[in-house]
């Protein structure tokens, strides 16, 4: 990894700011994202499947499952680790971790995974977690592979239970991608898990999805250029960093936090080539005495001092400046909220209203006015993370370094 591998990007919500003034939750966007035109250098794997084989998972959804953990197999390299978990109300070790010598001899295992009863989801995220501990370090790309249709009934069955062996996963430096086959699953359980481990969360209901979303799901694996960063935020003229959530590519409240002193970190996702991940927060700016360019804060990836950039605002006593916002920040963070919301309870009546207020401020925007339709309408029949992708790009122009 080196230094022109990635870029650390950032905006605020106000690029002026009053002379001698504490000013209160201001927002700060922070986008991290490979540098365009990066050669790629694949990073050796250390992967573990995860497999769900209780009754709920007879017929297609057992077939479902393995297809997909072959497809994922024939696109390894010989040198990347990979190991197998079963479970149902027991959990068993399919294939230890090792280097695939055998691809044929691997298929033949996972393809005489048998049925049990129960589903113990907790246990079998425990083994797998312990299989992926055994190779994993900084010079590896560790993740874990769970294929279930999401209903676990023994053992730990909470989604804050799964939400707390997430976080464990990535403080390790493994993230946990969920794959949801059938119809069925439990979406709050796997929501948790991927998104606490910074991992995603691929639906999978047919065999044609395998081709489409698995295998893009593969090629995006190959194209991470730097697993597990964590982003570290050094305040400067700032005396608060909070609410942090990540926008894209999906939404999610960031619960992670470490906070030394004034010093905040948390994980992200691994950086790839194929898309940027953008994060919002609220923070709190110390007055400032004397007019000028000044550091609010100094961003981070941990452990890369070279990654380091200042995010800067304009302190001012000239009025009309003072006027001046931005209004597709703005915008932005108001969607995101909404977004958050309508993902946790579609049927939420705060959704509506939020809906309605973000039309009356920028619905007469020309610039704005579409976005707000599109966000209006996806948001209504629950494609809610994909107009983020979409506004996303829109915006992009305004995220500029400090």
């Amino acid at each position: 990894m080196t230094e022109n591998e990635f870029v650390i990007r950032a905006a605020m919500n106000k690029e002026y700011l009053p002379l001698m003034h504490e000013m209160k939750n201001l927002v700060l966007m922070i986008e991290v994202k490979a540098k365009a035109g990066t050669k790629i250098r694949e990073l050796p794997k250390n992967l573990c499947f995860v497999i769900d084989k209780s009754a709920s998972m007879e017929g297609t959804k057992i077939n479902l499952a393995k297809a997909t953990m072959k497809e994922t197999i024939r696109t390894l390299s010989p040198s990347d680790l990979v190991s197998v978990v079963a479970f149902s109300d027991e959990v068993s070790t399919v294939l230890e971790p090792g280097p695939i010598k055998d691809k044929e001899l691997l298929m033949n295992k996972i393809e005489q995974i048998g049925l049990g009863s129960q589903t113990n989801l907790y246990s079998g995220i425990e083994t797998g977690l312990h299989q992926l501990r055994k190779n994993a370090g900084k010079d590896r790309l560790n993740k874990m592979y769970i294929l279930t249709d999401g209903v676990a009934n023994v053992g730990k069955t909470a989604a804050d239970d799964f939400r707390e062996i997430a976080l464990q996963a990535k403080e390790y430096g493994i993230s946990v991608d969920t794959f949801g086959i059938g119809a069925e699953y439990n979406e709050d359980i796997l929501n948790a898990i991927s998104g606490n481990s910074m991992g995603e969360w691929v639906h999978i209901s047919e065999i044609p999805d395998i081709d489409k979303k698995v295998m893009g799901h593969v090629t995006k694996l190959k194209n991470v250029i730097y697993s597990s960063p964590t982003l570290k935020l050094v305040p400067v003229n700032c005396t608060g960093i909070r609410d942090i959530k990540r926008a894209t590519p999906s939404v999610q409240e960031i619960t992670n936090i470490n906070r030394d002193g004034d010093i905040v970190t948390f994980p992200i996702g691994d950086i790839d080539t194929s898309e940027s991940q953008t994060f919002y927060m609220r923070i709190d700016t110390k007055p400032v005495s004397k007019a000028g360019r000044h550091p609010v804060l100094n961003i981070e990836i941990e452990g890369n001092p070279n990654s380091m950039i200042p995010k800067n605002a304009i302190w001012t006593d000239d009025i009309d400046k003072l006027k001046q916002e931005n209004a597709e920040l703005r915008f932005w963070d108001s969607f995101t909220k909404i977004a958050q919301t309508a993902i946790k309870n579609p049927n939420d009546k705060k959704v509506e209203e939020h809906l309605t207020k973000l039309k009356e401020e920028f619905g007469k925007d020309r610039s704005l006015a579409p976005y707000v339709m599109r966000a209006e309408t996806t948001i209504r029949d629950g494609h809610t993370n994909t107009v983020i992708k979409e506004t996303k790009y829109k915006f992009s122009r305004i995220q500029k370094e400090g």
